[in-house]
């Protein structure tokens, strides 16, 4: 049994990368998790009625299925899938100040904006996550 506990903490079997790259999500899922539960309760304030806010919602998700072959297609041609991850978090400042100027501003499009680069974001984020963490690891 001890063995099997220090083998399983052994972290010299782990790329480098992959050790870098659960770092940098864990900090991100971490700061991103405290504003994601607020979103809907925006998203609803903005739309009045479920079916505007299911709406204003279903942008990222438009976007998402729009933006993944074309990422999906750079992931192919980019030798260092660490680049898409670095594109898809400063994508994430963008989507923080398009929420932000929508909650300032009291404006519809903000929102919009927002769930459109929340989207785009999230595409290079999870296909450079993976692309590295299967380029990298065993």
């Amino acid at each position: 049994m001890q063995k099997y506990v220090l083998k399983f903490w052994n972290t010299e079997d782990i790329p480098h990368e992959a050790k870098i790259l659960t770092a940098v999500t864990s900090i991100r899922w971490i700061g991103w998790g405290f504003a994601e539960s607020l979103i809907p309760v925006l998203l609803y304030s903005f739309g009045h009625t479920f079916a505007e806010a299911g709406l204003l919602r279903s942008t990222y998700d438009i976007a998402f299925i729009i933006a993944l072959p074309l990422v999906g297609v750079l992931a192919d041609k980019t030798h260092r899938a660490t680049t898409l991850v670095l594109i898809g978090l400063l994508l994430y400042l963008f989507c923080g100040v398009a929420y932000l100027l929508a909650g300032i501003m009291s404006a519809v499009v903000f929102i919009v904006l927002a769930r459109g680069i929340n989207g785009v974001a999230y595409a290079f984020d999870a296909v450079g996550r993976n692309t590295c963490v299967r380029r990298h690891t065993p």
